[in-house]
């Protein structure tokens, strides 16, 4: 006999943590839901952005800071459909559409059902520095933008990092700030 802990797939009731590639796909399939909504989105912002430019296509060309501020309100409207998204489902049922394909739910720490003001903060958490980074976009202050989209995409890379090679808890950062954690569901 040895003095191993069981497995925690076969001990009842267990919370089974799902493996990284298993909440990375599940993103995947939630961002394919979102993509084309978001498209829809900024073709109706850029369509009405540009047809209030100015009529002289030689102005409009050279007018840059229309373009950059399109993209900024582009990337804010994105920005809040994906922490609406999230937040509705993980509120609903601790499962957006792609956890439900992948049998993935979210759940506090002691496995309860997380509640809409924790689902709401775990979608500002993870979008919070996408959201500042839609905000300094506005300022078409080209060395900002480019200091917060580093900022920005380092905190996604570690936070994924955190979720795909932890392999003790594999809690993404946005998870160990909000006390939750993404299981598999039993079957």
């Amino acid at each position: 006999m040895t003095d191993q802990p069981p497995n925690s797939s076969a001990v009842p009731g267990a919370l089974v943590r799902p493996s990284g590639w298993q909440r990375f796909f599940s993103t995947c399939l939630d961002w394919a839901i979102l993509f084309p909504i978001i498209l829809l989105i900024a073709l109706e912002v850029s369509t009405l952005m540009h047809s209030t430019a100015a009529v002289d296509s030689e102005v409009h060309q050279r007018d840059m800071t229309l373009i950059v501020h399109t993209l900024g309100l582009i990337y804010l409207l994105a920005t809040l459909v994906a922490i609406f998204y999230y937040s509705i489902f993980h509120a609903w049922n601790g499962q957006t559409i792609g956890k439900m394909v992948c049998k993935l739910r979210l759940v506090n720490l002691d496995g309860s059902h997380v509640s809409w003001r924790k689902a709401l903060a775990r979608s500002i958490v993870y979008y919070g520095l996408t959201f500042i980074y839609c905000i300094i976009f506005f300022t078409a202050n080209v060395a900002a933008i480019g200091i917060a989209g580093f900022i920005e995409t380092a905190w996604v890379l570690i936070d994924m990092s955190f979720q795909m090679f932890d392999t003790r808890t594999q809690r993404s950062l946005h998870d160990r700030i909000c006390g939750t954690r993404v299981i598999k569901e039993a079957l």
